[in-house]
């Protein structure tokens, strides 16, 4: 019985030493990201490059410190036991599910976001995050491409790291997804209208199907292929626009 009791404490005790050292990773890369996701500490080097190219750069560093960072921590200083990627949200889950999931969910999103899109004035002024510029197609198909790593930084922080570790943590997958949630919506509180309050049911349900998927993955694929069709839509009306 007493080395039974010794073993409970044990796990329990790594589980929280894992919970913390990754929670705390997770509030220094939060911290560096910045409310807007702009790195606000890499401002005054950015603030000559070509606005796309420092986005570009931002998303680069998003996904270093949201999910890079948690990872070094799991990898070097926890046991075997809470290191692998998959307790974390970060292996593939039930793919077979997922990918076709993602897939056709991001395609009804994304044909959604190409009317909604242009003609929106909240939406026309916030995407793409580069702002007014019209780069050329080849500069724009690297932005886009790019545009996974924020995705990663969002998805894989707060719908993998964030949520699978809140779970092993309390115990409840419905608390973890709630609490998990709370940081998206704030994220969002300076968002168009719309997508503010959609970011609260998103966070959510995309939560709840993380944890049904086992992975962050496919919501990042999902996140990827909706904002990359708004930012092809709204590029095209740009350029009606200009043309016209």
């Amino acid at each position: 019985m007493s080395g039974l009791k010794a073993g409970l404490s044990t796990g329990w005790a790594e589980r929280r030493k894992a919970s913390v050292s990754v929670s705390l990773a997770l509030f220094v890369g939060f911290l560096l990201w910045g409310p807007h996701g702009r790195v606000p500490v890499l401002d005054p080097v950015l603030a000559g490059l070509d606005p796309v190219i420092a986005w570009m750069i931002r998303f680069g560093v998003a996904a270093l410190v949201m999910v890079g960072l948690p990872v070094l921590v799991l990898r070097f200083w926890q046991t075997d036991e809470s290191r692998a990627p998959k307790d974390w949200g970060l292996g593939l889950g039930d793919w077979k599910l997922g990918l076709p999931l993602a897939l056709g969910l991001g395609l009804a999103l994304g044909l959604g976001m190409t009317f909604m899109g242009p003609g929106d004035p909240a939406l026309e002024a916030e995407y793409p995050l580069y702002g007014d510029d019209h780069p050329a197609l080849g500069l724009f198909i690297a932005y886009e491409a790019a545009y996974l790593l924020f995705f990663m930084a969002n998805e894989l922080g707060m719908r993998g790291i964030l949520l699978f570790g809140l779970r092993r943590w309390t115990g409840s997958g419905a608390a973890a997804v709630i609490l998990a949630a709370i940081p998206q919506l704030i994220w969002h509180l300076h968002k168009p209208a719309a997508e503010m309050w959609m970011a609260g049911f998103w966070g959510l349900a995309v939560g709840a199907l993380a944890l049904r998927l086992g992975s962050a993955w496919w919501a990042v694929l999902f996140h990827w292929a909706s904002n990359v069709a708004l930012d092809v839509a709204l590029r095209g009306a740009v350029g009606s626009a200009a043309s016209g």
